[in-house]
């Protein structure tokens, strides 16, 4: 008697691309619904907001930027680090090459919802935040492997604050 050979089955890669591929969807949700509160939210803020996005190693060595938003246009970024600060207002906007980018929140949905197309490598892990406001927190993507100071592409953790600086 022959014994027929079994079901085939998904490889570990394939297991893993389908458990990425429900939890993109689950996160497009998510970034759309936060997109919507966001938008309920943005029209009555025209005196603006503000956010702060930290940078820390194991070290102790910590950036902060600050980007300050009036009537929905970015007017002005800011820096603390060890020993300089500086602050870029509208003219001089980017011409500092650290600190975050001086984006305003929809444009750090934008940016979040392209993360979300990133075809990820085995190594690779994605993370969506949205804080207790229905509002964007984060959404990068970062190499596992690598401890401190690795590279983090996409929106980084924000200190959001719906007033004006």
């Amino acid at each position: 008697m022959r014994v027929p050979p079994p079901p085939p089955t998904a490889s570990p890669t394939q297991e893993a691309d389908g458990a990425r591929e429900t939890a993109r969807a689950l996160d497009l949700a998510r970034l759309q619904a936060s997109l919507e509160s966001w938008k309920a939210l943005r029209g009555a803020l025209n005196a603006g907001y503000h956010y702060r996005v930290v940078f820390e190693t194991h070290t102790g060595y910590r950036t902060t930027t600050t980007v300050v938003v009036r009537q929905h246009q970015v007017v002005e970024r800011r820096l603390e680090a060890p020993g300089r600060q500086w602050v870029e207002t509208q003219d001089t906007l980017g011409t500092h090459p650290e600190g975050a980018p001086p984006l305003s929140l929809d444009a750090l949905y934008e940016r979040a919802r392209q993360m979300l197309d990133v075809k990820l490598q085995p190594e690779q892990a994605l993370s969506l935040g949205i804080d207790a406001r229905g509002l964007l927190q984060h959404c990068y993507v970062q190499d596992r492997r690598v401890m401190d100071g690795q590279p983090m592409t996409g929106v980084p953790p924000l200190e959001l604050k719906l007033s004006p600086f």
